[in-house]
């Protein structure tokens, strides 16, 4: 017992010898991971009930929290939430993300403390702990200086092609956590640290649409031909060009390297080989909505290996899938939404599809046109 208190006494003594410092870092920290805002979604043009101007942005949704967004405030009554009350108009609220959060200030505070105490023992700073705070610092610019980079040059790169129907945004993304910090200090800007959503929709028949040079697929290919592609993280890529084929999705996967959550519907050429392409190309996908007459079990094969799959759209598939063939999708630790075509869903028993709600699957039609009456619930 008297060792365990030697030990316990040795092991806490850093941080009692260092106390003020460590305690200022914990309060730092630990405000941070609770008051920092993740996202903040509003509405424009909307006239400010407390002044006689124009109020160019009014937020009414407000994330919380760093790096776990715990707390999902909403203003209910169209009036503008203030960003340090996070004790008002709360929605959503996640205990589990904020005790992590907390955690990791804790976990941070300590780490810096123990560093200082071992470091300088004597508060003597020696010339080797001068230029290794500099080597930080110098990192720090380095990563603000590259986020922003990539961000203009995919920025220039996406602006010219709009004449293509392709559309690049950042609208409704949350900045990276690992870069908010960068963020907040004002290195970076907020847009660059947000994702890229991507979309090109070509499939409604309009004018400008059927006069434009290059379709869907004759973009990729003359893209990837030329070793173009985007280099910042891509949150979402939807294309909807029935012109899309194997060699075309081949073509994305060089174009964008990274992505979250992937539609390539309506495309009736695709086959197995685009979905082994999805499946190696971007193995941390997280939702995915493709569907062709063509696809067999040998996509479902596919599908497998997409491990953090949460929600998954077939809307068409070939008539050899069968209900137990889904029996594949089983084996998806997070998936939660599962879309079928409507011929095929026909053919599921019920007690089938309460076998995959026991799993934490819910079972519904894809349907053709948009989303869902399930998917918008679980939007």
């Amino acid at each position: 017992m008297n060792k365990l208190r030697q030990w316990t006494t040795l092991a806490l003594s850093p941080l009692w010898r260092w106390k003020w410092l460590f305690v200022s870092l914990l309060i730092v920290t630990i405000s941070y991971g609770l008051l920092s805002v993740s996202s903040d979604f509003g509405a424009g043009g909307s006239a400010d009930a407390n002044t006689n101007g124009f109020c160019l942005f009014v937020p009414l949704r407000i994330d919380h929290g760093w790096p776990c967004s715990y707390s999902i405030r909403f203003s209910e009554k169209y009036a503008p939430l203030q960003r340090w009350t996070i004790w008002t108009d709360v929605h959503s609220l996640s205990l589990g993300k904020l005790l992590v959060n907390v955690a990791i200030a804790i976990g941070l505070s300590v780490a810096v403390t123990y560093l200082a105490a071992w470091r300088f023992p004597r508060w003597q700073f020696r010339i080797g702990d001068l230029l290794a705070a500099t080597v930080v610092v110098a990192a720090a610019f380095g990563v603000a200086w590259r986020v922003e980079t990539v961000y203009q040059a995919d920025e220039a790169y996406l602006g010219g092609l709009t004449a293509y129907q392709w559309e690049a945004y950042r609208i409704f993304t949350e900045p990276r956590w690992q870069i908010r910090p960068l963020c907040d200090l004002g290195l970076v800007s907020r847009e660059a640290a947000k994702p890229l959503q991507i979309q090109c929709i070509a499939d409604c028949g309009d004018e400008e649409v059927a006069g434009r040079e290059w379709n869907a697929e004759q973009l990729l290919l003359h893209e990837a031909s030329l070793d173009h592609r985007v280099f910042g993280p891509i949150q979402s890529i939807e294309i909807k060009d029935h012109s899309l084929t194997d060699q075309g999705v081949a073509a994305l996967a060089k174009w964008a390297s990274s992505c979250q959550q992937l539609e390539v519907f309506p495309a009736d050429t695709l086959s197995d080989e685009a979905t082994a392409t999805i499946a190696r190309t971007w193995p941390r996908l997280q939702q995915l909505r493709i569907g062709s007459p063509k696809l067999t079990t040998e996509s479902l094969h596919s599908l497998r290996n997409l491990r953090q799959l949460e929600k998954l759209a077939i809307c068409d598939c070939s008539p050899e899938i069968k209900p137990a063939d889904l029996q594949l999708l089983a084996a998806l630790p997070n998936l939660k939404l599962l879309g079928v075509p409507k011929s095929l869903l026909q053919q599921i028993k019920p007690e089938e599809t309460e076998a995959w709600k026991r799993r934490g699957v819910l079972l519904h039609e894809a349907s053709h046109l948009g989303l869902s009456e399930i998917e918008w619930e679980n939007l």
